[in-house]
């Protein structure tokens, strides 16, 4: 009886101990995993403000652009 009380106290141990670096393993992992998904998060904001600062300066090229056209449309009227 004392064989198995012994037995069963190392086998509880070992799986507390199982259980601890279980534990520990998943805890780093969230912690990995958590940095990770910031730093993405913090890529896609600078993405999506080059995207705007991109869209902003295509806006602008377009006005320019039409506004070009309208000068030229309105010399060859005064040259016509």
């Amino acid at each position: 009886m004392v064989q198995e009380d012994a037995k069963l106290t190392a086998n509880s141990h070992k799986l507390e101990e199982t259980l601890k670096e279980m534990k520990d393993a998943n805890t780093k992992y969230s912690k990995e995993k958590s940095t990770e998904i910031m730093k993405l998060s913090n890529d896609s904001a600078g993405l999506n403000a080059d995207l705007v600062k991109i869209v902003e300066e295509q806006s602008s090229l377009k006005s320019e652009a039409a506004e070009i056209s309208s000068k030229k449309l309105a010399k060859v009227s005064e040259l016509a």
